[in-house]
């Protein structure tokens, strides 16, 4: 077993482990982020960052390099509600309903959301998905990992991790 002392562990590579661990190492505060996936997630998750949300980063130094690598907020200016997004049936690829989505306009021109945040702030909000967001945070990520103790010491908290066993790998064929 290798015993890792820290004085802040953070649980969960989520949205809000990242940035507190990007924020802890900015401050220079020895810390471990441990995540239950094995790797990286490929797929977007939590990805959306307010504009309340861009203030505190700022502060810390952060929001910079975020509104920098994320997405344009007119990227993600419309939402579309379809049948699917792909296939060749009589079914699918159909649009029933598009809207704007509200916060999204940040240009001058496109509705009135672009005023109502640009009175509220001198921030705009911006999309960064999450692998992303790993790969602006200089801390130690630990993959894998899943708690199988926790204590409470006199004057610590003891959690014990164990590295998950890989799944078995499966193929689903579909019938013919």
């Amino acid at each position: 077993m290798v015993e890792v002392r820290v004085p802040v562990l953070v649980v969960g590579g989520g949205g809000c482990g990242l940035i507190s661990s990007t924020l802890l190492s900015n401050m220079g505060i020895e810390h471990v982020l441990v995540e239950s996936h094995p790797e990286t997630s490929l797929l977007p998750k939590a990805h959306v960052l307010n504009q309340r949300t861009a203030e505190i980063l700022s502060q810390y130094g952060v929001w910079e390099k975020i509104a920098s690598t994320g997405c344009p907020l007119k990227e993600g200016r419309n939402f579309r509600y379809a049948t699917s997004f792909a296939g060749d049936g009589p079914l699918d690829r159909i649009t029933f309903r598009t809207s704007l989505v509200f916060g999204f306009d940040d240009e001058p021109g496109h509705g009135h959301d672009y005023h109502v945040y640009g009175r509220d702030s001198a921030y705009r909000g911006s999309n960064l998905p999450l692998i992303r967001l790993e790969s602006l945070n200089p801390g130690k990520i630990l993959f894998n990992q899943i708690v199988t103790t926790f204590e409470e010491k006199e004057n610590m908290y003891l959690l014990l991790f164990a590295t998950k066993p890989q799944a078995k790998k499966r193929s689903i064929l579909p019938t013919m």
